[in-house]
């Protein structure tokens, strides 16, 4: 009897090799077209905050979107903190705890935030940026 056995190998190969190339093309085709400018990382703002008898400060530390920052609105316990609470050092806040910075200037770092009176509860800070993200800056137990 003789037996005729045909490998299988040869076509998986050629198989893999054809998903290969169309994968390299693929990728070559994403950065020579540009589609890749568009995807942006996460947002880079970096807060911290100190509680005293006086009240708690919130400063704006450092982050490359630090100047993309629309607006922060600072809650506790879910809640906005009232106007006449919060204090920024460049501008009144206005609307009940959104704090923004003013006509003609943008947040940097160092610009602080002050919640006057010793309030507890659970603090949330939302940064809003200037292409519609949003991100919690901070979130805190006071």
């Amino acid at each position: 009897m003789d037996y005729k056995e045909e490998a299988v190998s040869p076509v998986i190969g050629v198989i893999l090799m054809v998903a290969i190339t169309v994968i390299l093309a693929a990728v070559i085709a994403v950065f020579v077209l540009g589609m890749a400018d568009d995807v942006q990382g996460p947002k880079e703002v970096a807060i911290t905050s100190s509680t005293d008898s006086s009240g708690t400060m919130i400063i704006l530390q450092s982050g490359k979107d630090v100047e993309e920052l629309d607006k922060i609105i600072v809650k506790i316990d879910g809640g906005l903190v009232p106007e006449a609470n919060v204090f920024y050092n460049k501008a009144p806040v206005t609307n009940d705890g959104n704090v923004t910075p003013g006509a003609g200037t943008t947040f940097t770092s160092g610009d602080v935030i002050f919640l006057k009176d010793n309030t507890t509860g659970n603090l949330l800070v939302t940064g809003f940026f200037a292409d519609g993200d949003s991100k919690v800056l901070l979130q805190k137990k006071l």
